[in-house]
């Protein structure tokens, strides 16, 4: 078993090794742009030290996934700029083994299980902000593994049906 330098493991866990809180690197996601501000604002606090990043839309935040290593992704599912909107970005961050909090108007209870059972916490368009820090704690505390190549992210049709 290979050992870690104490800098890769602050880089993948938002706590390190002695006990000091790591800056947490935070992605949000939402074609609201007043809304993305209050979202990382109070992300920030509550997670601070954090580095937050925001996108608008699929295109932005795959690249921000993708290039900036997020320890957490704070998604809408209804975005522009893919048929599937955030649902890509989400089963994207999945696939990567980042933790995941799922915002919707209206999450259908079959999509709501589908993710929980991808370790994906869920809440509503709207919800308190309690609610939204309370998904953020399952989000992170719940145990993340990349997901196997066999199947691409992109075919949501074949794991959520239609949605």
């Amino acid at each position: 078993m290979r050992a870690e330098s104490k800098s890769s493991v602050a880089d993948k866990n938002p706590v390190s090794t002695q006990g000091v809180k790591a800056t947490l690197r935070l992605l949000v996601v939402d074609d609201d742009a007043s809304l993305r501000s209050r979202l990382v604002a109070l992300l920030s606090q509550r997670s601070a030290p954090a580095f937050a990043m925001s996108a608008a839309d699929v295109p932005s935040a795959l690249d921000a996934l993708f290039t900036r290593h997020p320890d957490l992704v704070v998604a809408n599912l209804a975005l522009p700029g893919h048929p599937r909107g955030g649902l890509r970005v989400v089963l994207d961050a999945v696939s990567v083994g980042v933790p995941v909090v799922a915002v919707g108007d209206a999450i259908a209870p079959s999509v709501a299980m589908r993710l929980s059972e991808l370790r994906v916490a869920c809440v509503s368009k709207g919800c308190s902000a309690a609610t939204l820090l309370s998904a953020v704690d399952r989000a992170l505390s719940m145990p993340t593994h990349p997901t196997p190549a066999r199947a691409p992210a992109t075919d949501a049709r074949a794991f959520f049906g239609s949605v």
